[in-house]
């Protein structure tokens, strides 16, 4: 009995630390990493989910906004309503918004996580997760935001409200930065 009565409290406090690491990392805006120094966004080609073939090239002379997420995580699946509504609000002549999903399921899986929720925010497959791989992914979700000439400004780790207006202040800025 008292066994039990200790795993319960091992448990308690593990559930608690875990609840205040999350909300000091995620809630206070931790997880951001600024670039000290812009470097080059690693190019990569993947497909979309209508089978067309796109680069992170493509976007050159736009903002972007790299988001890299799956179906299965929870924090992913709690913001992309806000990355959707962030795709709708911004200009998309100036400001991209590319998901990259690393379902191993791949089209099915994501196709249907989309259509549960009536979102139509653009989404590249990587179901053998290349690309997380090349920018160094340490969680999910995991978001860049990528400057006109393809230089990488900032890094987030874990989810944001995206249309804060702190955020859309950057967009702006980026958008109107000289280059």
């Amino acid at each position: 009995m008292a066994e039990n009565a200790n795993n319960r409290l091992l448990v308690v406090m593990f559930v608690a630390f875990a609840a205040i690491l999350y909300a000091a990392i995620f809630m206070t805006g931790g997880g951001q990493t600024p670039m000290t120094e812009r470097r080059p966004a690693k190019d990569f080609t993947l497909t979309d989910l209508s089978g067309r073939t796109v680069s992170l090239s493509d976007y050159k002379g736009k903002v972007v906004f790299l988001n890299f997420w799956a179906t299965w995580c929870g924090p992913c699946r709690r913001e992309m309503p806000e990355i959707q509504s962030l795709h709708r609000k911004m200009d998309p002549e100036k400001f991209a918004v590319v998901t990259v999903s690393v379902d191993q399921g791949g089209r099915e899986d994501v196709v249907n996580f989309l259509n549960a929720r009536q979102l139509d925010v653009p989404v590249l497959l990587d179901p053998e997760s290349r690309t997380p791989v090349q920018y160094g992914i340490t969680a999910f979700p995991e978001t860049f935001l990528i400057d006109k000439s393809g230089q990488m400004v900032e890094r987030f780790i874990g989810p944001r409200h995206w249309l804060e207006e702190n955020f859309l202040e950057r967009y702006r800025e980026l958008i109107d930065e000289k280059i």
